[in-house]
């Protein structure tokens, strides 16, 4: 599912590319296609078109590599993961098996028909989940 990151990895501007469409907005018709309304896509499409911050944004994925994470020992903070079922980039085998990177207190939650921006499709129910997560996993000072 996440074969696209390939296309963010190959050396040059393919990522760049991809992301800009023919016209210089396909992060604007992304973000439409997957339900923001045209105000909120056009926003991040002016923010990934200054100069300098879609590249910045894909020398995220240019920066890691899935071999980089051998041997990182388990994460023992109380983690929340929030998956959405229409999500194409994240399968939801990938998203149950980071359980099994876990020895803290690990929570993982599934919301229905949202795509992969969640904070954008899903900013309700996102902050509902966070809060509860915040409220439970916040250290007692004695």
């Amino acid at each position: 599912m996440s074969s696209y990151i390939d296309v963010f990895r190959a050396p040059g501007d393919a990522g760049e590319r991809m992301l800009r469409g023919d016209d210089g907005h396909g992060i604007r018709r992304m973000f439409e296609q997957v339900g923001l309304d045209p105000q909120q896509a056009a926003e991040h499409d002016s923010v990934h078109s200054e100069p300098g911050a879609l590249t910045a944004a894909l020398n995220w994925y240019r920066a890691t590599h899935p071999t980089l994470l051998r041997g990182v020992t388990p994460v023992a903070v109380p983690t929340l993961f929030i998956w959405s079922t229409r999500d194409p980039a994240i399968s939801r085998e990938a998203a149950e098996g980071c359980a099994k990177h876990m020895t803290g207190p690990f929570r993982y939650e599934v919301l229905e028909d949202v795509d992969h921006w969640v904070p954008e499709l899903a900013a309700g129910q996102l902050n509902q989940l966070l809060l509860e997560h915040l409220a439970t996993s916040a250290p007692t000072n004695p």
